[in-house]
């Protein structure tokens, strides 16, 4: 009986999790898709498995999970999960987005925002060149990306090398506004 009301908590607990993620999204739309960029599946470069700890920050909010994202030839995968659940399962295969198994998100949490943010950091950074929309600019430095509307900053991105081959990415859009912070690691 203990083991089963234990079980049901833990379960909710979780749920109340995936919850609190999914609020921190609420409204998420983006100004900006990778179909918009010209992004394919090709821009992600050689298949690979990576691990990505990711910390999402909205406001004074922040919620952290992991993701395995496997890239291949003819798709992207993720699997997201918290303390060891898995909350979500998305392929993307260049058109078409795809739900798999998990506890879920609500129908109003954009998979398109996700997908969008994880094309734009694996993607080669050349391969935004002459693809962005007329209105839209990109400024580049060492291990940075920044993405204007005009005169308006919209989107951000940051890399470093990390210890142990480790590579320190962080993603700030301005619409809506949240910064993700990602330890990404090459599993294969």
């Amino acid at each position: 009986m203990l083991n089963n009301n234990l079980s049901t908590l833990i379960k909710v607990g979780y749920r109340c999790l995936a919850v609190a993620l999914v609020i921190t999204m609420l409204g998420c739309a983006t100004r900006l898709s990778n179909e918009q960029m010209g992004l394919s599946i090709a821009s992600l470069g050689v298949p690979r498995v990576l691990l990505m700890q990711t910390q999402l920050i909205r406001g004074s909010d922040s919620y952290t999970m992991d993701m395995i994202v496997e890239v291949t030839p003819k798709q992207l995968m993720v699997v997201g999960s918290a303390l060891g659940v898995r909350i979500f399962t998305l392929s993307y295969d260049g058109k078409n987005i795809v739900n798999g198994p998990g506890l879920g998100l609500p129908f109003y949490i954009s998979n398109q925002l996700i997908v969008d943010d994880l094309m734009v950091i694996l993607s080669d950074s050349q391969s935004f060149d002459a693809k962005l929309p007329e209105g839209f600019t990109i400024i580049r430095g060492p291990g940075l990306r920044n993405i204007y509307e005009g005169d308006q900053l919209i989107l951000s991105v940051t890399e470093s090398k990390a210890v142990h081959g480790n590579t320190d990415v962080s993603l700030r859009r301005t619409n809506p506004k949240y910064t993700l912070n990602i330890v990404l690691s090459e599993v294969r």
